[in-house]
């Protein structure tokens, strides 16, 4: 017996630029029948990661870019599937 185990592969950036002083804009391909969430935060070791925007899946891949405002001299951004 084969136990096969098909998974997405891992959610990934493909574009992050500056827009101006207090933006950023974000981009991400994603894949058909697949739900992806952004969550961000302002320091890797303190808090928690807080939701930034939700993206609901549709019947084929699209490219999605996302422009988020940003305060204070850092922010980090993860990128991952929704179950």
């Amino acid at each position: 017996i084969v136990n096969a185990l098909m998974l997405p592969p891992p959610a990934r950036f493909n574009s992050i630029n500056r827009q101006g002083a207090s933006s950023l804009a974000v981009g991400f391909d994603a894949l058909a029948n697949l739900d992806y969430t952004l969550q961000y935060r302002n320091d890797l070791s303190l808090g928690s990661w807080l939701p930034g925007q939700e993206f609901g899946s549709s019947p084929a891949d699209r490219s999605l870019s996302v422009t988020s405002t940003i305060s204070g001299e850092s922010r980090f951004y993860r990128l991952g599937l929704r179950p």
